[in-house]
């Protein structure tokens, strides 16, 4: 499966990075580090708290976004521990 030069891709196993924030506000570093975040492109991080409701998470301190998650063809907030620790 080809990727989109310049674009991180959930499968790319380098793409991911462990978080160092709180609960529900999530940070990381992803490396290579991005610059600004970009539509369609999946992100991952390993928490290391579980989430308590409606979460954010700034990769590369680019800025906080809201963590969204599909159900039914339906976009909402993760509902209390969808985001697991570890």
């Amino acid at each position: 499966m080809a990727t989109t030069p310049g674009k991180i891709d959930v499968l790319d196993a380098s793409s991911f990075c462990l978080d160092a924030g709180a609960s529900d506000t999530y940070a990381c570093n992803l490396s290579p580090a991005i610059t600004a975040y970009v539509t369609g492109t999946r992100y991952r991080f390993k928490a290391n708290t579980a989430n308590t409701g409606a979460a954010t998470i700034n990769l590369n301190a680019v800025g906080a976004k809201s963590i969204k998650k599909v159900a039914g063809g339906i976009t909402t907030d993760p509902a209390d521990t969808d985001i697991r620790a570890g």
